[in-house]
């Protein structure tokens, strides 16, 4: 009896150290991890943490010209504006320069508008809506994009413009 419970014990044995040393998934080996785990922040819109993890996958990235890199920077540049960081508007004008022909750019502008407006900045504010093409908005954002638009003309005393937006 105990030479067959020596194999199934050993066997057994195998079975719970291949378990316990069983490999993660693939996302958090794969050198997107960081990637991954800042977009997971970014969603729970925790910008600051987010922000950290998008420069930890921007620094061990080698290529600018690769497609996730391009996000990540886009990414940490917007959680920089989020988080009114004194160099976010420059980060976001230097992505643009650097990558125009991004599909970001064109959300950029947008929020680059947003965020003068927020400030109360609306003579920038009005040239950033300027890039911003309507059509690439959502509905929700289609309708600020009027209201603040309008908001920006008033307030640099261009009523006509304004009318036509408000």
């Amino acid at each position: 009896m105990r030479k067959f419970l020596k194999p199934i014990f050993i066997l057994a044995a195998c079975f719970i150290s291949s378990a316990i040393f069983s490999q993660k998934t693939e996302i958090y080996t794969t050198e997107n991890r960081f990637f991954q785990e800042a977009m997971d922040l970014f969603v729970k819109e925790k910008f600051a943490a987010a922000h950290d993890r998008f420069h930890l996958y921007i620094n061990t990235q080698n290529d600018p010209y690769k497609e996730l890199r391009i996000a990540a920077e886009y990414y940490s540049a917007i959680c920089s504006l989020y988080l009114f960081h004194k160099d976010a508007e420059y980060m976001l004008e230097k992505f643009v320069l650097e990558h125009p022909d991004s599909p970001w750019v064109l959300r950029i502008y947008y929020e680059l508008a947003t965020y003068n407006y927020k400030r109360k900045k609306y003579k920038k504010a009005l040239e950033w809506f300027e890039y911003v093409d309507p059509r690439d908005l959502t509905s929700e954002q289609l309708t600020e994009f009027y209201f603040k638009r309008g908001h920006c003309y008033f307030q640099n005393r261009d009523f006509e413009n304004a009318k036509q937006d408000l």
